[in-house]
């Protein structure tokens, strides 16, 4: 009977020993249940992102400081002052007259050199190897004469009343300077021509001929001619 108690026992150990682990993980799984979810932790790569700063409003200006903004708030700017309507016009009257005058200019220039040629002509049929005297270019000469005349004074008329609405003020040795000094030296030289020619016109008239006379008229119409043409370069180029 003691014996049977042992090995019953013995047998009922070796049972419980066999059946502890089984009890051990069944008395850890409501504890895992009940504990709360750790969450995994982010991998190194996927770092958080810091927010972008938020900008800041800059500060107003100390009174008294250059720190400002040129372009804020601009004020509107000033109107220009209305031109005087009397000054307008001499500006206006003044552009008219002196276009006039350079058209005018241009036309004596040519008339100019037209009765320079008809009067080397004259000179040579009059004076020239075998001195034929025909005279056939004696009265387009003087035609071409007195338009060159009439173009010159005309020409001057309107430079000389055109308005100066502006104060001018010289530059040295300007176009306009060296068209002014031809125009005075032209002028001259129309002077002496009408002086010569008129002296000339009577001597070949009366019969008689004085070929010296003749020769000025014709240096001093070549050289009034040169200096037209030095006038009428500057002002055009």
């Amino acid at each position: 009977m003691f014996c049977r108690l042992r090995r019953t026992a013995a047998w009922g150990s070796v049972c419980l020993a066999m059946a502890s682990p089984w009890v051990a993980q069944a008395e850890d799984a409501p504890a895992a249940a009940a504990a709360p979810a750790v969450p995994a932790a982010a991998p190194a790569s996927e770092a958080p992102v810091a927010a972008p700063p938020v900008p800041l409003a800059p500060a107003a200006p100390a009174p008294g400081k250059m720190d400002f903004d040129l372009f804020k708030d601009d004020p509107a700017p000033a109107a220009a002052p209305a031109m005087d309507p009397k000054l307008g016009l001499e500006i206006e009257r003044r552009r008219s007259m002196l276009e006039t005058h350079q058209i005018l200019g241009l036309t004596t220039l040519g008339v100019m050199a037209a009765t320079c040629v008809l009067g080397q002509l004259d000179y040579n049929d009059m004076y020239g190897s075998g001195h034929a005297g025909s005279g056939n270019y004696l009265w387009p000469k003087r035609v071409g004469a007195y338009a060159t005349t009439g173009l010159f004074i005309s020409t001057a008329v309107f430079s000389v009343f055109a308005p100066v609405p502006f104060e001018k003020h010289s530059e040295g040795l300007d176009r306009i300077t060296i068209h002014k000094i031809a125009v005075i030296g032209a002028s001259l030289g129309m002077a002496a021509q009408m002086g010569l020619g008129i002296v000339a016109a009577r001597s070949a008239d009366a019969g008689h001929q004085r070929e010296s006379m003749a020769q000025a008229h014709m240096i001093v119409g070549w050289s009034t001619l040169a200096l037209m043409t030095t006038a009428a370069a500057t002002w055009v180029f």
